[in-house]
């Protein structure tokens, strides 16, 4: 069991252990011992809805975010993004069990010339087809760029 050993700013001695949790504030940057929930940034008001305001009225350029599954795109809409600037085919493969499983298999039954092959690339098809579909309805017609890869 590994251990990491910090001082803090006032001088305490911090012992970590393996597998605790730590926690880190994006506001204000504060380290925080132990696991806290997560929520949702507030983009509507506040200082930050503030600055966004003054920004959207000066700037030229379209907000695009990186999106790769229908769940991102989403989120991205709803933060007011106009747009996915990047889909990364390969991080779909790595949001389930499931889904890394078929990608194993995929790989494995190349290497080894398998017929498995062509059932690991009908599961991929179908959780892609799934994933492409969702995203364009989500976007409804605005920009989505899309990196694709070469097969295994």
């Amino acid at each position: 069991n590994k251990t990491l050993t910090a001082k803090s700013e006032n001088g305490a001695t911090h012992v970590l252990h393996q597998g605790d949790w730590l926690s880190l504030n994006g506001t204000t940057g504060e380290v925080i011992r132990g696991k806290y929930e997560m929520r949702e940034p507030e983009m509507t008001a506040g200082n930050l809805a503030k600055f966004m305001e003054w920004v959207d009225a000066k700037r030229k350029l379209r907000v695009l975010a990186n999106a790769d599954s229908p769940e991102d795109a989403a989120t991205a809409r709803k933060h007011g993004a106009e747009g996915i600037g990047l889909v990364r085919t390969e991080h779909m493969f790595f949001t389930s069990p499931e889904r890394i499983q078929t990608v194993q298999m995929l790989i494995a039954s190349t290497e080894l010339h398998s017929p498995a092959q062509a059932e690991s690339l009908s599961k991929l098809q179908a959780f892609q087809q799934a994933d492409f579909e969702g995203l364009f309805r989500t976007m409804d017609g605005m920009v989505v760029t899309v990196r694709l890869l070469d097969p295994p």
